[in-house]
This record gives C-alpha cells, sequence and structure tokens, in this order.
C-alpha cells in the first residue's frame, strides 16, 4: 500500500466518525487534523504527477524511496486511531509531528528533483553555443546577422521553458521542436572566415580591436562584405599619467 494510499484510508476512517451524530465534538477536533493531511495529501500527489510526467517522456527518475520512519509514524497513528476513534490517538506523542515533518521533506524532496530533471532535459536538448558566443565569432554580413537574432529569440524562448515546470506533453514536445529550429538556424552561419578576420572580429567584440590587426586581408574581406562601414576607428582613452589603457 502507498503512502497516498495509506493517509486516504485514514482520512475515510476519520470522516466516517465524523459523520456520527453522537460524536460531534470529535468531529470537531479532528477537522483541523484532517485539513492539515488532505492539504499534505494533495501535495505530495501533485509532485508524484509531476514526476511520472518527466518518466513517462523518457527521463530517468530514480527516487530513494520513502523514509521509513515517516510510514512507522503513519502505522503507528493508524493503529492507534483503529483502537480508539478519538482525536487524540493522532495527537498523542510525536508521532503526528513526525508524520506531517516527513510528509512534507517527502514533498520538498519530489519538486527539487523534478525541478532538477526538467531542466536538465531542458537543458540537454540544445548544448550548441550561445548567443553572445556566435556573436563574438561570426561574420557581420546581413545573412548572419538576421539569422543571428532568430537564432537569439528562439534561444530565449528554450531557457524560458526551462523556468518553468512542464504541465503536459506538449511542453515536451515544445523543448524538441525549438532544440531542432537552432540546430537547423547554426547551420545557416557562415564561419568560413579567414584567420585574420576572425581575430579582428573576435578582439571587436571584446572592446576593440587595435590596428595592426587590420590587415589588407581583413580590409578586403570587409569591401568584400560590405561590412567596411560597421566599424569606425577611434584613439583609446587617455590617462592621467599620459598613456593609454
Amino acid at each position: 500500500m502507498s503512502l497516498i494510499e495509506h493517509l486516504r484510508e485514514l482520512s475515510e476512517r476519520a470522516n466516517k466518525l465524523a459523520l456520527s451524530d453522537d460524536r460531534k465534538s470529535e468531529s470537531r477536533n479532528l477537522t483541523p487534523l484532517l485539513s492539515d493531511a488532505d492539504f499534505l495529501s494533495q501535495e505530495l500527489s501533485q509532485e508524484i504527477e509531476q514526476l511520472r510526467l518527466l518518466r513517462d517522456q523518457g527521463l530517468k527518475i530514480n527516487t530513494s524511496g520513502i523514509p521509513s520512519d515517516t510510514i512507522r509514524s503513519l502505522e503507528k497513528l493508524k493503529s492507534r486511531f483503529s483502537k480508539s476513534q478519538r482525536a487524540q490517538e493522532l495527537t498523542k506523542g510525536k508521532d503526528w509531528t513526525a508524520f506531517k515533518e516527513g510528509l512534507k521533506k517527502i514533498t520538498t524532496n519530489c519538486s527539487v528533483l523534478s525541478k532538477q530533471k526538467w531542466l536538465e532535459f531542458v537543458q540537454s536538448s540544445y548544448e550548441g553555443q550561445d548567443p553572445v558566443q556566435l556573436e563574438s565569432v561570426l561574420a557581420p554580413t546581413d545573412i548572419n546577422k538576421s539569422n543571428l537574432l532568430f537564432f537569439r529569440e528562439k534561444y530565449l524562448a528554450l531557457k524560458q521553458l526551462g523556468r518553468s515546470r512542464p504541465k503536459e506533453r506538449g511542453d515536451f514536445d515544445s523543448v524538441r521542436q525549438i532544440s531542432n529550429q537552432l540546430r537547423e538556424i547554426h547551420q545557416r552561419f557562415d564561419f568560413e572566415v579567414p584567420d585574420d578576420v576572425r581575430m579582428f572580429l573576435v578582439s571587436v567584440a571584446e572592446g576593440g580591436a587595435d590596428l595592426d590587426l587590420l590587415t589588407t586581408e581583413v580590409l578586403d574581406w570587409l569591401h568584400k562584405k560590405n561590412t567596411s562601414n560597421n566599424y569606425r576607428i577611434v584613439t583609446k582613452p587617455v590617462s592621467r599619467n599620459g598613456s593609454g589603457y
């Protein structure tokens, strides 16, 4: 019998007691306890369903199982309550508090695990260069710029999906679709540039290229790509001692 089933059985017994007219006082005492149990049960059920969704999509979910001390606390509560169906049998000693704390801990662990596994799934769906890395090495052609804008849009959409947990299978399909689009866009980028040009572009992306990097080969390439007007020569700021950086 699962933890949820154990908890449901305990609640059902208490609910039957609440229906008896001659036990209205006990019913009032039981009401807050049942409310706590129902709330904790619903929270745990939601987290378990989340893990099932992840597992159904092929993600490996390794759980260490339910802590034995939480099960023991629940078994004690059931045993005492079945003998004398009174609220004090649930709250006597530390078993009720231990059970609630154990259930909260299990729920929290399930939540952390599902978030971790979902984020791993999203991150592993595309492990290529991010927009910043691409911009530093791509030739600044019109086609590359256009593709980079589209790439950045899809990349941010993928990151956004990773910030919230999935609700249905469609969320997994969205991740797979976007990651495929990122790979397709990546294939359209022009990475074929001479070494001197690559060094120049990387330096520009990092804050500025020295004039000695502006070789004839670089100038010819910039003119050929119609991008020479994208750059300008500026003097470095002068420090107080009269030298540059």
